[in-house]
């Protein structure tokens, strides 16, 4: 992973923006003075999260999380299990916990044909029955990631 630590420093240090998810979300937080962990068994399904004020639906897959908030890092979503869910920092950079790239229909398709060898048998038809079931937009984050990168472009363009 040093040399994604290493890419990551660079690109802060250059001021190009970036964007994390899931596993992007926990190494920047690490990299940029925070700290990313194992929290317990896998999260696997849809989870609730608060995003400015609202609560959203969001997929998620995974067993680590940010635990410590980086210098300079604001809080922007949250969630019950997960309370350092999306983060912007003090330079071109934005990151989220949950997969706003991946519909529900994807990821269950991935579940049904590995059943048993990903996950459990049980967790794998639990986790399918969410994501049969969602509710998660499908522009997700949408709005706030092109913001993000929009305001960037009108930074350098100036």
């Amino acid at each position: 992973m040093q040399p994604l630590r290493d890419w990551l420093v660079a690109a802060r240090n250059l001021g190009k923006p970036m964007f994390g998810v899931c596993f992007g979300h926990q190494i920047m937080a690490d990299v940029f003075g925070g700290k990313a962990e194992k929290v317990g068994p896998a999260e696997v399904g849809v989870r609730a999260f608060e995003i400015g004020g609202q609560t959203v639906n969001g997929h998620v897959w995974h067993q680590d999380q940010v635990t410590k908030l980086p210098p300079g890092a604001t809080i922007i979503g949250k969630a019950d299990y997960c309370p350092i869910a999306a983060l912007a920092y003090d330079f071109p950079a934005m990151s989220v916990q949950f997969h706003p790239e991946y519909s529900g229909d994807y990821v269950a398709t991935f579940l049904r044909r590995s059943r048993g060898e990903v996950l459990s048998e049980e967790e794998t038809d639990a986790a399918v029955a969410q994501f049969d079931a969602s509710t998660v937009s499908a522009d997700l984050f949408a709005q706030q990631a092109g913001d993000f990168f929009r305001a960037y472009l009108e930074i350098t363009a100036s």
